[in-house]
């Protein structure tokens, strides 16, 4: 399952990015040139078809066949996604008129024993910064890489 984030400007659709959900959520979600272009045209016309003008948008995908199929959609980011971004980006979502590409990817695991509080302010580092933990969400971990480095240590530690 895929979800695409969007800002969408007098009708037109300014910045996605796509979410991959497995066990938890990775922004940028990995996935090939030609996966990724599907996702955004069918995000396009969901966008569209919902009349969405201006602001955010949310749509969940599931593949079938090698076509996204739109199975969710919201006028809205949620919280823990546009945080991941946050992470990604360097920005908050809707704060620029155009947000920038990702410069690391980050990523959110479901675990049982997570810390129950709220990050009240997430900064994120600069792209070259190690990997690390960000933020302890009740029943989630948030944390993020440089491009290239694994986050697979985070994962394994708080599976167990």
């Amino acid at each position: 399952m895929f979800s695409v984030q969007s800002l969408v400007r007098h009708g037109k659709v300014v910045w996605h990015g796509a979410t991959e959900h497995e066990r938890g959520h990775i922004s940028p979600a990995e996935l090939s040139i030609g996966e990724e272009n599907l996702l955004f045209e069918a995000n396009v016309d969901a966008v569209r078809r919902h009349a969405v003008t201006d602001g955010t948008a949310h749509a969940e995908f599931q593949m079938s066949r090698g076509q996204p199929v739109l199975v969710a959609f919201a006028t809205w980011v949620p919280e823990d996604i546009a945080a991941l971004w946050h992470l990604a980006t360097g920005e908050r979502l809707g704060e620029v008129e155009h947000h920038p590409a990702p410069r690391r990817r980050a990523r959110q695991i479901y675990v049982d024993n997570a810390v129950s509080r709220r990050a009240v302010r997430l900064e994120p580092v600069l792209s070259n910064a190690p990997a690390g933990i960000r933020a302890e969400l009740p029943g989630s971990i948030l944390f993020d890489a440089p491009f290239g480095i694994t986050t697979d240590c985070f994962v394994d530690r708080f599976a167990a």
